[in-house]
């Protein structure tokens, strides 16, 4: 397929607004691919059965089919002299679980955890972009996206449509997808594929034990764990390592964030008080930096870690 486009490589990055629509189209791919597992997996009936709403699979198919315009809009917008990304295979994590009420619940989850992540590095992403055209085309998207995180707050969280004053921005949004990356089955992405995302950063990934912590706008705290690495990712921080002697959660809500000093607990899991927040629902984004004071993607040493406040469990 690459030898069609002449000068072009394969693996080759581009450069400015083309390398990121390059890293849009694969983030595509990953959102287009849960979509269609789910349509193929699932039947109507087994969402009304796991206790979601009668119109919820009419809901995800035209979701959808949004979704599969989007892939269109980010390859034309990609010129023929660049690699376009194509399909992967992916493992969501819903896929071998046998009870069918649980495996639609966690089905469910998963759609809620990639439309919110897609907003937020959709608005980083927005703050990237070198030229009017493509900004036009990431706040397009943004739009749609939108009527997206409605039906998700609505019937899948139940936190409601309003959930602040806007949605989250996170300044770096490549850490974003980074996360995502593990989503990919390793070997399965055609060979002329960029990296993804590019550039990586490979910082060390975070999980939340939700039973050891007590999220709230004010007064909450959190115990951060750090997740298995994949993906070539550094490993997790040590209590030794030279990033953790300042270690700092930063708390991104809305567009605010916030900076507290964080500590490593004898199992090597991180504990953070959480600051007063803006919205007692809605997304948070989560980084650990080596500073109280981030100038820069350099000065996060791990993360992000997302979290939906409000959500129903």
């Amino acid at each position: 397929m690459a030898a069609g486009w002449p000068g072009v490589k394969e693996g080759q990055v581009a450069s400015g607004d083309q390398g990121l629509l390059q890293n849009l189209l694969a983030a595509e791919w990953i959102v287009d691919g849960l979509y269609r597992a789910g349509m193929k997996t699932f039947k109507a009936s087994d969402f009304v059965d796991a206790g979601f709403p009668t119109d919820t699979y009419s809901q995800l198919k035209a979701v959808y089919e949004n979704e599969n315009g989007h892939l269109r809009v980010f390859e034309d917008a990609i010129a023929s002299t660049n690699i376009k990304p194509g399909r992967c295979q992916y493992l969501y994590g819903f896929e071998d679980i046998k009870n069918r009420t649980l495996q639609v619940q966690k089905y469910m989850v998963i759609v809620s955890e990639i439309e919110i992540g897609s907003m937020a590095y959709l608005t980083g992403l927005a703050q990237q972009a070198e030229s009017a055209e493509t900004l036009a085309t990431i706040m397009g998207t943004i739009s749609a996206e939108t009527r997206h995180l409605t039906f998700v707050n609505g019937q899948v969280l139940r936190i409601g449509s309003f959930v602040g004053p806007t949605d989250t921005v996170y300044p770096w949004p490549l850490q974003i997808l980074s996360t995502t990356k593990q989503l990919i089955v390793p070997g399965s992405c055609p060979k002329q594929n960029p990296e993804y995302p590019s550039p990586d950063q490979k910082l060390p990934k975070l999980s939340l034990n939700t039973s050891a912590s007590d999220i709230k706008r004010a007064n909450g705290t959190m115990n951060i764990a750090f997740a298995k690495p994949s993906g070539g990712d550094l490993p997790p921080l040590q209590r030794s390592s030279p990033e953790a002697s300042n270690l700092h959660a930063i708390f991104f809500n809305s567009l605010f964030n916030y900076t507290v000093k964080a500590s490593f607990l004898e199992d090597g899991s991180i504990f953070v008080n959480m600051p007063t927040l803006t919205a007692n629902n809605g997304n948070l984004l989560v980084a650990i930096a080596n500073t109280s004071n981030v100038r820069s993607k350099e000065d996060i040493v791990a993360g992000p870690l997302q979290v939906q406040l409000g959500a129903v469990s």
